[in-house]
This record gives structure tokens, sequence and C-alpha cells, in this order.
């Protein structure tokens, strides 16, 4: 990812595929080593930075840089993942609309 901007930008990863046994992402950090963030469906909820159905990380780029960031993921079936770059407001919203959408449904039909 680049930055050639002159001001630090903030957007989130998604992961369009919720059912990612194992998830690793792995950023550089600022004193070059790398961060680490391990999620999946075989984890805790908890362990995802956004309370979403995908899997969703934050990216932080220092003006002018670019950044290479790594994917570890596992499965017990064959996948294709879906990954996309949001602002962090289209994602958000977009996610409680589809939340909301889902309830909506579930409270629609018949038991």
């Amino acid at each position: 990812m680049q930055n050639p901007g002159p001001q630090p930008i903030r957007r989130l990863l998604e992961l369009g595929y919720a059912a990612l046994s194992s998830v690793d992402v792995f950023q550089p950090g600022v004193d070059g080593t790398y961060e680490t963030i391990a999620t999946g469906s075989a984890h805790a909820f908890a362990t995802r930075p956004y309370a979403n159905h995908n899997f969703v990380f934050p990216v932080h780029l220092a003006l002018g840089t670019s950044q290479v960031i790594y994917l570890r993921v596992q499965s017990p079936s064959s996948v294709l993942i879906s990954a996309r770059i949001w602002a962090p407001g289209p994602l958000l919203n977009t996610s409680a609309e589809t939340m909301l959408c889902r309830l909506g449904i579930s409270a629609w039909l018949p038991p």
C-alpha cells in the first residue's frame, strides 16, 4: 500500500470470508519489527480488532510512505479470499446496515 499524500491515512483491510479458521496479519512497525494480529473463527470473537462478521484490520500509513502487509490464512477447506481496502466510514456504515438488515430478516422469518 502507498500513501503519496501530505498527511497520514487510516484505512481498513477487510477479508470477505468469515469462516477462516485462522487469520494472521503482519504489518511493519515504526521500529522495523512486525506487529501481528492473530484471529479467526477458531479464536474468540474478542480477538478481532473490529466487531464485524468479516475480518477487518486497521492499517495506518505515514505520509509519503509505502508498506507491505502480509496475510496468513488457514481453513479446513479450500477458500477464495476477497480482500478490500476501505476508508473507515463507508465500511463501518455498510457493516451496520448489513447487520440491521440481517436482524430484520431474522425477526421477520417464522420459527
